[in-house]
């Protein structure tokens, strides 16, 4: 009998065993499919318990009881849980809304689930008795029973019910990525050269993850699930957010100018300045040089003195004319935040969105990270070279807002997609943004040029239209590490990956398209391959040199007619030993090519854009637009 002595679960799969050893037909059909699959979660729990001990009754368990007809009774009525349909029974399933209340108040709760098909027949169900389980267990048992009640299923509750309880196939998908990824992972590092890596990947409520290789390959220390990589230019989507909570607030309007919050503003062209928006920032179309990363110290005022650096910068084209990223205008948009909430960019960021959102694992800074397991950067200092650590740990703080050092766990990347897939509520059901908010950043702002990224740009998010439907996400990288962040909003799925160096690309590609593909059913295009023998129309159009702070890019045409690339850093980026990068191009589609040597293992199309008057291209665009060079 499964009475008060079996307050653990420890004894169920024996008691199963006991109860329906003369049941072949519901043993095999019902109860072993069932104790495969809770043995697995109880597995996954302990796991858990061990990590985080001192949280497991708060986060990791629920109090729960079932209430069954007054037919059943004892052991009787948890037998009828599981072989619902074969005689006859209905279940009635109430879970407690918390832990705490149960201890107070006995068996006293919120019912939450019925799946009894009449009201009159609650009076005659009874409460049993209670026990920890994880919360998710209920789902599964509930969808076995349903499915095998004919009875059940014709009512308008047992139909509500099955639709409610689809989710547990993804469920099942889930577990089997989270298995796949922890035997994939260490061998996929190694193959990409990348030296450490975590996955982190979400499903509804549910999530698994799974880290391997090191930190760092000067210390050997390895690469847990809790450890901490940089998030890179992700952030911005997070700055972004904390934009548009102030609008939620009624306190910024997008569409006025960023003078009214920040009468200080400056660039170069004083016409622009005036007339660029908090949206032109957010969606990279307000058309000033974005690659500025000045720094202007260590002190909460770094933002504030930011500003002034931009005061000589270029606007390369009229605000609004087209995309090219913005690492600067996100700063002018951490800037707003701060004077908005006076309050350090930092500061803003733990209070409003990390704190809210229960993300335990993150380092605004160094002095933050050290107390942490945390990852280092590598990169080639000379093409082909071994990996090295890289010299500095992070970029400036004046650039934080645009993402030059956060640096989180992958889970905690994941809880704040959650956040954007539960239409802006947090864990605890309180409003961080609202939802209204949350759909207008997924809107397009702009479309992108056909250089393989994606179909357009949001308020904050970068959009693809892919095919089994629409994902929204970001990319991430720093000095010597990348990071990635796909969400599927129609099928609340989101996966996080952050690594430390090498083909990181590779990674990307391989565990994304797994795990968009089983888990939502979105196919990812493949990767942009050179036809070496792809001719090149007009190629006097795309002969010249190509300028912004942090490279000088000069296409070529030898005495063959080949068109060649040759990169070479500038600035912040030459400073931090970046490697040259020399290519034939050849042709992809239109004014748009395609090196034929990859850069960091992608082969990524660039476009030629515009014309400056005499026949030639004025922009070389790879994401950013490069101005062509006067003569």
């Amino acid at each position: 009998m499964l009475d008060e002595r079996h307050e653990d679960l420890e004894r169920i799969p024996d008691w199963l065993e006991h109860e329906l050893a003369d049941k072949p037909d519901v043993h095999a059909n019902v109860a072993r499919p069932f104790l495969h699959w809770f043995l697995l979660r109880r597995a996954r729990q302990r796991a858990a318990i061990r990590r985080h001990p001192a949280s497991a009754d708060r986060d990791l368990r629920r109090r729960v009881s079932v209430a069954y007809l007054v037919g059943g009774g004892g052991a009787q009525g948890l037998t009828h849980l599981l072989v619902a349909g074969v005689g006859g029974t209905v279940v009635l399933f109430v879970r407690i809304a918390s832990p705490r209340a149960e201890t107070r108040k006995g068996l006293r709760g919120r019912v939450v689930t019925s799946l009894l098909p009449h009201p009159s027949k609650r009076r005659a169900a009874r409460f049993g008795q209670s026990y920890q389980c994880p919360g998710r267990m209920w789902w599964e048992w509930t969808k076995r029973a349903v499915s095998a009640s004919p009875k059940l299923l014709r009512s308008r509750a047992g139909r509500d019910a099955v639709q409610k309880l689809d989710g547990s196939d993804q469920l099942n998908k889930l577990e089997e990525v989270g298995a796949w990824l922890r035997r994939r992972l260490p061998d996929l590092l190694v193959e990409s050269q990348v030296p450490g890596a975590a996955v982190a990947v979400q499903a509804g409520d549910e999530w698994v993850e799974s880290a391997a290789g090191v930190l760092s390959t000067a210390t050997g220390v390895d690469a847990t699930v809790d450890s901490l990589f940089q998030i890179g230019s992700i952030t911005k989507v997070m700055t972004a957010t904390l934009v548009m909570q102030l609008a939620d607030e009624g306190r910024l309007d997008l569409d006025a100018p960023v003078r009214a919050v920040l009468p200080e503003f400056r660039i170069a062209d004083e016409e622009a300045a005036r007339g660029i928006t908090t949206r032109h920032l957010l969606s990279h179309v307000a058309g000033f040089e974005g690659d500025i990363f000045t720094d202007t110290g260590k002190g909460d005022d770094c933002l504030e003195k930011y500003l002034g650096v931009l005061r000589d910068v270029p606007q390369l084209f009229e605000p609004g004319a087209m995309f090219s990223y913005n690492n600067a205008g996100y700063c002018v948009l951490g800037r707003i935040v701060e004077v908005l909430r006076e309050e350090p960019f930092d500061v803003c960021a733990r209070r409003h969105l990390f704190t809210p959102l229960g993300m335990s694992h993150t380092a605004s800074d160094p002095y933050e990270a050290i107390v942490h397991r945390t990852a280092v950067g590598h990169i080639e200092t000379v093409p082909g070279a071994p990996l090295e650590p890289t010299p500095v740990w992070a970029l400036a703080r004046s650039n934080a807002p645009a993402g030059s050092m956060l640096a989180m766990r992958a889970r905690d990347l994941l809880a704040f997609a959650r956040m954007h897939l539960a239409g802006g509520r947090g864990p605890d059901g309180v409003t961080v943004l609202g939802p209204e908010t949350v759909q207008a950043m997924q809107r397009p702002q702009v479309t992108l040029p056909d250089i393989d990224q994606g179909a357009a740009w949001g308020l904050g998010w970068e959009l693809f239209d892919l095919s089994g439907g629409t994902v929204i996400g970001h990319d991430g990288n720093t000095i010597g590490q990348s990071a990635f962040l796909r969400l599927v909003p129609e099928r609340d799925v989101a996966v996080a990956i952050v690594t430390n160096g090498g083909l990181s690309r590779r990674v990307y590609t391989e565990i994304a398209g797994r795990v968009l593909g089983e888990l939502a059913g979105v196919g990812l295009p493949a990767s942009p391959v050179p036809d070496v023998g792809a001719p090149v129309a007009e190629t006097s159009r795309y002969v010249g040199t190509y300028t912004s702070s942090t490279a000088e890019t000069t296409v070529s045409r030898d005495t063959a007619g080949r068109l060649w690339l040759e990169r070479t850093p500038r600035g912040a980026i030459a400073e931090l030993d970046e490697a040259p990068y020399r290519t034939e191009l050849v042709g992809r589609r239109g004014d748009t090519l395609i090196p034929v040597e990859p850069e960091r293992g992608v082969h990524a199309p660039l476009a030629f854009l515009g014309d400056d008057g005499q026949g030639h291209a004025l922009y070389l665009h790879t994401g950013r637009a490069e101005r062509r060079a006067q003569r």
